[in-house]
C-alpha cells in the first residue's frame, strides 16, 4: 500500500497501522511511504487500475481533476474546527465512495490533516508578505487563491517539494503543521504560520478486486492503539479524528 508522504506523517502512520492490522489478521500488507516508484496522489486511480499497488493513500485535493468533489475538504475557510471538518467529511463520504467506485476503486478510510498554514523562511504576518512568494500549493483551488493574493503559486506533490527547496526554486509551502511532514521542511523553512486555511483530508483506496480482502475495522483497532498527539513547529496540531472505515 503506497503513500507519497513520509512514514512519520499522519497518512504514513495510517498506512503502516493498516498494514500491521491486516498482516496480523492473516493478510500480508506492506506499507510503502515516500512515493515508491514515483507514486503521486494525483495518479492514485491510475496506479490501482494498472495493478501497481493493491491499495493507496492519496491527498484528496490532488484528485480534483478526477472529480471536483475531491476538492471539497481543502476549500479555504470552509471549516473552522475539528468538529466542522469531521461533519463535512461525514456528509461527503458517500460522495467520495461513489466517485471512487466510478474509477473501479473502493474507499477504505479517511485521514484528517491538521489545519493548513504557511511554511516559510520568514514569518508571514501580513497579506503583503505573500506577494511574489514562490509557494507550493496542494491543489488547483489553493493555487488560484494564492495567485489572487499576489503569490507565485503552483500545485506540487509533497514528494516533489524537497527537490524544489534544495534547488532554491521555492520560497514557501502550503501544508499542515503535521510534525512528520514538517520535519522534511524545517531545514529550509523554519517558520510555520497556522492560518486555518483548510482542514483537508487524505483518502485510502483499494482496487475493487482487492478490497474484499481489506478489513477497515482491523485498521481502526490498530490506529487506536498507536494514536498519539501530533506537533508542528513547536506548537500543538489538532487532529479531528482517526481514519474512518465504515
Amino acid at each position: 500500500m503506497a503513500t507519497e508522504y513520509p512514514a512519520t506523517a499522519i497518512p504514513g502512520e495510517g498506512v503502516a497501522h493498516f498494514a500491521a492490522g491486516a498482516s496480523a489478521g492473516g493478510l500480508p500488507v506492506t506499507a510503502l511511504p515516500d512515493g515508491p516508484a514515483g507514486y503521486r496522489s494525483a495518479a492514485a486511480f491510475e496506479a490501482l487500475a494498472a495493478g501497481r499497488f493493491a491499495a493507496v493513500d492519496a491527498f484528496a485535493g490532488a484528485l480534483g481533476g478526477v472529480d471536483p468533489l475531491f476538492l471539497l475538504s481543502s476549500l479555504p475557510f470552509l471549516t473552522a474546527s475539528p468538529a466542522d471538518a469531521a461533519r463535512l467529511r461525514d456528509l461527503a463520504r458517500p460522495g467520495y465512495a461513489a466517485a471512487a467506485a466510478r474509477q473501479g476503486a473502493v474507499l477504505l478510510w479517511t485521514t484528517p490533516w491538521p489545519p493548513s498554514g504557511f511554511w516559510t523562511r520568514e514569518p508571514v504576518t501580513t497579506p503583503a508578505a505573500l506577494r511574489g512568494l514562490r509557494i507550493r500549493t496542494y491543489d488547483s483551488t489553493g493555487t488560484a487563491v494564492l495567485r489572487a493574493a499576489g503569490a507565485a503559486a503552483e500545485a506540487l506533490s509533497f514528494a516533489e517539494v524537497e527537490t524544489r527547496l534544495e534547488a532554491g526554486t521555492l520560497d514557501a509551502v502550503l501544508s499542515s503543521g503535521d510534525g512528520g511532514a514538517g520535519r522534511r521542511l524545517w531545514r529550509w523553512l523554519p517558520h510555520f504560520t497556522e492560518a486555518s486555511y483548510a482542514w483537508p483530508l487524505s483518502l485510502a483506496f483499494a482496487a475493487a478486486p482487492a478490497s474484499r480482502h481489506c478489513r477497515p475495522r482491523a485498521a481502526r483497532r490498530c490506529w487506536r492503539r498507536r494514536r498519539r498527539p501530533r506537533r508542528g513547529s513547536g506548537r500543538r496540531s489538532r487532529v479531528g479524528s482517526p481514519p474512518t472505515g465504515r
